[in-house]
């Protein structure tokens, strides 16, 4: 199966701040390397790493801390 921009793109901005590790970022790129020899892995990093902490970021602002 060779994925395109379009995939590829999705994957960053919808799938990768799904993921419960930043760490599966990087799993998840060396798996899409395999799927097209011009998958530019540091970009989609960049970005699906980006994506990935604004979702974490949302996650611990909605944690209320408050201790009645």
């Amino acid at each position: 199966m060779k994925l395109s921009k379009m995939h590829f793109e999705f994957l960053a901005d919808e799938v990768a701040p799904l993921l419960h590790w930043a760490t599966a970022v990087e799993e998840l790129a060396d798996k899409l390397k395999r799927t097209n020899p011009r998958f530019n892995r540091e970009k989609f990093v960049t970005r699906a790493l980006k994506n990935w902490e604004a979702r974490y970021q949302e996650s611990l602002d909605n944690i209320n801390e408050e201790i009645i």
